[in-house]
């Protein structure tokens, strides 16, 4: 008699334990969620670690570049000899926000400035500029090929998950016998 009212005691606790809570909307096992969350999770970890394609970069960045540029004293050698143009040494920062599209174009708006120095007045002059600039893109290899809408270019590396790339433009031009030097730096906003 014991062992059967032991096994009725058994028998009705499992007949009437109440059943765990379920989610009403399908989801009705937690293991495969966490499956998809840990996949989901995996995903974004592996764009962070640089898997990323070119679609990934599209997106709106802040941008800021800092420059440097050097123009060299020009003289017209006849007699006399006359100066064209004054040796000059310039700084710049350039601040606005970069818009890069899946279609491998994209467009700066910008303000710009910084100072010249020039030569013999050695008077140093305020500069200030605003404007839009356009530009393609391609990606390869994490870097990012930017050629601008003036004919020049610069690299890009692209840092983790697309959220920050980097370059530096380094340019002399032979014809004006100047050169200048850009550091670039763009943050996803």
């Amino acid at each position: 008699m014991k062992m059967r009212t032991g096994v009725l005691v058994v028998a009705s606790a499992l007949a009437f334990a109440p059943l765990p809570a379920r989610a009403a909307d399908g989801h009705r096992d937690p293991i495969r969620a966490l499956y998809r969350a840990v996949a989901a999770l995996n995903a974004r970890v592996s764009k962070l670690e640089g898997n990323i394609e070119a679609a990934d970069l599209a997106g709106t960045y802040g941008l800021v570049v800092y420059g440097g540029d050097l123009s060299a004293l020009v003289t017209n050698p006849g007699p006399p000899p006359t100066v064209v143009q004054n040796a000059q040494i310039g700084h710049l920062v350039i601040s606005g926000t970069a818009t890069v599209n899946v279609d491998g174009t994209g467009s700066i708006n910008l303000v710009l400035s910084g100072f010249t120095l020039t030569q013999e007045t050695w008077a140093v002059a305020p500069e200030t500029f605003s404007g839009s600039e356009t530009f393609t893109w391609t990606y390869a290899n994490g870097v990012v090929a930017m050629a601008l809408s003036d004919g020049s270019t610069v690299n890009l590396n692209v840092g983790p998950g697309g959220r920050l790339m980097v370059g530096v433009l380094s340019e002399f031009h032979a014809g004006s016998k100047d050169g200048e030097t850009d550091l670039v730096i763009l943050t996803r906003l």
